[in-house]
């Protein structure tokens, strides 16, 4: 999920939401929920959670 730090006025549809792994304040986008379920993920995570957990497989 993008950061609201990175874009603070966010697009239409976008809610402030908290993330579930570092608690940063970041935007659920709609599109979100479709991308977790056809990837068979757990949830979603902020794009600074995202970007260490890919380093982690790497």
């Amino acid at each position: 999920m993008p950061l609201v730090i990175n874009g603070p006025e966010g697009k239409p549809g976008w809610k402030k939401v908290r993330c579930p792994e570092c608690g940063t304040l970041c935007w659920q986008r709609p599109e979100d929920a479709g991308v977790v379920k056809a990837s068979h993920l757990d949830g979603a995570v902020c794009t600074k959670c995202a970007l260490r957990k890919a380093g982690d497989v790497v």
